[in-house]
């Protein structure tokens, strides 16, 4: 049975057809009009179709729930994957970042010794936070903590760039002789390159998987606490196992338990959450996907079979639009193209 969608389609592409056998019929004409003495003055006859009316006659004979036609649902559930991924893997370095920084700077209180990765940061540390008010809650001092070493984190950032004295290395030198700043310094770098990709790969696979699982079975349950343990366990293994960030923990006495323990805390809420609204969007992205589909009735024959109240009515106004080849200058790549123009 053919549905309406395929009847208007067929009509259109008709339209479109037969103004390219018109076109085709005046360019050979025209080579007549080119020859001709007489002819050769005249313009060539050319039929220009401004806009096309149909009123078209049908009687609906079902409607039914399919899956979309829209091609670009993959596109759109492929860049709602990317858009999560570069977010989150963004948020779980600096997370890392930030975290290790605290610990630094108990290191360096505990040692008495002066605060050398922050440096230039803002002079309150999260010791200030737990005697400003001593009634918050351990929730609000673990925020208020976090927001400190974040902004501190930011001016750390600008004042590597501004520096720009070391440069990421896949190996980082463990030697003791190694100043903790230049290994601070190393270690940031290493996170936001290698880490970053890395943390990028390991969210991608995981919402990929996701993604795919909710488009092949819509009534999949979606366990946001176990997929958010076993994203963290990727995580962690990408950002946390590796020389520099061990040379960085060995030199300021911290076990990588105690920074896995910690960073869990902080970084599990924050997986617990994107999960949550990265599974929303991609169901709603998914049901709306779906489209109705309505057969109908259109021919001489089908009609005379139904009564005349059944027999519905659209009208089409469809305008013929004239597109030419011309080359346009490309600035991206510095060079002439062709394209097809609106007239």
């Amino acid at each position: 049975m053919i549905s309406l969608a395929h009847l208007v389609g067929a009509i259109l592409k008709d339209l479109s057809q037969a103004r390219m056998g018109s076109d085709a019929y005046s360019r050979d004409i025209s080579r007549y009009y080119e020859q001709d003495p007489l002819l050769r003055g005249f313009s060539v006859p050319r039929a220009d179709l401004e806009s096309v009316e149909l009123d078209l006659k049908f009687a609906f004979k079902s409607a039914k729930l399919t899956e979309a036609r829209d091609m670009d649902t993959e596109d759109r559930i492929r860049s709602l994957v990317d858009e999560y991924k570069l977010r989150a893997s963004k948020r779980a370095v600096d997370l890392l970042i930030a975290e290790l920084l605290g610990m630094q700077e108990a290191h360096a209180a505990a040692s008495g010794a002066e605060k050398q990765p922050g440096e230039g940061a803002t002079d309150a540390s999260p010791a200030d936070d737990a005697t400003e008010d001593t009634a918050n809650s351990k929730d609000s001092k673990a925020q208020k903590r976090l927001d400190l070493l974040l902004y501190e984190l930011q001016e750390l950032k600008e004042a590597i760039a501004a520096e720009n004295s070391q440069k990421a290395a896949s190996e980082v030198d463990v030697s003791e002789e190694v100043p903790l700043k230049a290994l601070w310094h190393q270690v940031v770098m290493m996170l936001e390159d290698s880490g970053l990709k890395q943390a990028r790969d390991v969210i991608g696979k995981l919402l990929s998987q996701i993604a795919k699982n909710l488009e092949s079975d819509k009534k999949h349950q979606v366990n946001i606490e176990q997929i958010a343990q076993s994203l963290y366990r990727g995580l962690e293994e990408k950002l946390l196992r590796n020389a520099g960030t061990d040379a960085f923990l060995k030199r300021i006495g911290v076990e990588r338990k105690t920074l896995s323990d910690e960073y869990q805390l902080i970084m599990k809420p924050e997986l617990t959450a994107m999960l949550g609204r990265f599974s929303e969007g991609l169901k709603m992205l998914i049901e709306e996907d779906d489209d109705c589909e309505v057969e109908v009735l259109f021919t001489a024959e089908q009609l005379a079979s139904v009564p005349e109240s059944s027999i519905s009515s659209i009208k089409l106004r469809t305008a013929l639009r004239n597109y030419k080849w011309s080359e346009v200058q490309d600035e991206e790549k510095d060079e002439v193209v062709r394209q097809l123009l609106p007239e």
